[in-house]
């Protein structure tokens, strides 16, 4: 055997018991041991419980199971998502609208699209401009914008034409409409992005990383106060004070100044 069919072959076995093991996860994919999908069942888009419930389909239709995989919302929608705040986005006949776990329509389905619950809010489009509605489907900021993510510590990234900037609960813009893509708050800190690329503000307005860098890098909770941008082959480290705390390249392993800062996981 030639040392190139050896590669192949380890790599085939590799590949095959990757596969394998997703393949596992997804079928339990949250259910407690010694549980399974009825026949004809399989999961929503997420294959992941929220508030103990999970969106799954049969026959091209969507509701919601439990843990155990009973059904506790029929399948009888054109799409789910996930209960936020204990209210699921639910899709039928081209509209969203918001059902409780008992499968009562608690928000009417008539919206273009909307976004999940967060702090009380939900972003709605309706006749192709995005306002926000409280738990009870109250408008609480009008129609007016080309976009509207969800809300965090208080503020919501919000689009008019292609340029992006924060309103608070009240409808007031706090950080104006001049950034090219804007994520949501977390810890006081988000990500924009301008012409050059992309960095991090507070929600003073202040650019606390530079708007540089080809991309962030999501990498979770593990490390305290820690974050990470690509730039070309190099990645880099910020602390929340924007204060750079290393520069690697692909090839390199995590420097150790970040391993330093993981959290230990019990």
């Amino acid at each position: 055997m030639t040392k190139d069919s050896v590669i192949k072959q380890l790599l085939t076995t590799l590949i095959l018991a990757f596969s394998l093991s997703l393949s596992n996860y997804v079928i339990a994919c949250g259910l407690l041991p010694g549980y399974k999908l009825s026949k004809g069942v399989s999961w929503g888009e997420l294959c992941d419980f929220n508030e103990g419930l999970a969106s799954a389909q049969k026959d091209g239709k969507y509701g919601f199971i439990d843990k155990q995989a009973n059904i506790i919302v029929p399948f009888s929608y054109d799409f789910t998502a996930e209960f936020s705040e204990g209210l699921a986005i639910v899709k039928k006949d081209e509209h969203h609208g918001y059902i409780n776990k008992k499968n009562q329509v608690i928000i009417p389905i008539i919206y273009d699209d909307v976004r999940p619950f967060s702090e009380g809010k939900a972003a709605v489009e309706y006749e192709g401009k995005w306002g926000v509605i409280n738990d009870t489907g109250e408008l609480t900021i009008p129609y007016q914008f080309d976009e509207i993510r969800y809300f965090s510590e208080g503020l919501a990234p919000v689009r008019k034409d292609e340029l992006w900037g924060y309103i608070d609960s009240s409808g007031k813009t706090v950080v104006p409409l001049n950034y090219l893509n804007a994520g949501s708050f977390h810890n006081g800190l988000a990500v924009v992005a301008k012409e050059n690329g992309y960095g991090m503000i507070n929600k003073d307005n202040k650019i606390i990383v530079p708007t540089e860098y080809d991309m962030p890098i999501f990498i979770g909770n593990y490390y305290i106060d820690t974050f990470k941008f690509v730039k070309g082959n190099n990645f880099y480290y910020f602390d929340s004070n924007g204060d750079r705390l290393a520069v690697s390249s692909y090839l390199d392993t995590i420097p150790e100044v970040i391993l330093d800062r993981q959290i230990s996981i019990q």
